[in-house]
């Protein structure tokens, strides 16, 4: 599943067949099919098109949207989807850049060098 009708009604078949016809003139073999409220991916399309279309997903809904991040660790520029609860999440993950920065801030108020 890649995206919901927000009316929660049945995907028309004309204005399906109209999104598949733009689709097909800018990235041929790329299509989306009905199922009920939801549009998926044809079988035929491939892995580049199937991220270029998440990708659009995900910039064109607001909750997502606002729940994108860039993470602050030095020498990195991962994006982020924001999953937390309360949406306070910092880092791309913990284990990397979030024990980095944890580390170098214990070096610094002890003094210590980073090794």
């Amino acid at each position: 599943m890649l995206l919901s009708t927000r009316s929660h009604r049945p995907v028309p078949e004309d204005s399906l067949a109209a999104l598949n016809r733009v689709l097909g003139d800018k990235a041929p073999g790329l299509a989306l099919r009905a199922r009920g409220t939801e549009l998926d991916f044809a079988a035929n399309v491939g892995l580049h098109q199937k991220i270029a279309l998440s990708a659009v997903a995900l910039l064109t809904t607001p909750r997502d949207l606002g729940r994108l991040k860039l993470c602050p660790g030095d020498r990195c520029a991962w994006l982020f989807l924001d999953e937390s609860r309360n949406g306070r999440r910092r880092w791309c993950a913990m284990e990397t850049c979030g024990n980095r920065a944890k580390a170098r801030r214990h070096y610094a108020r002890y003094g210590l060098k980073a090794q």
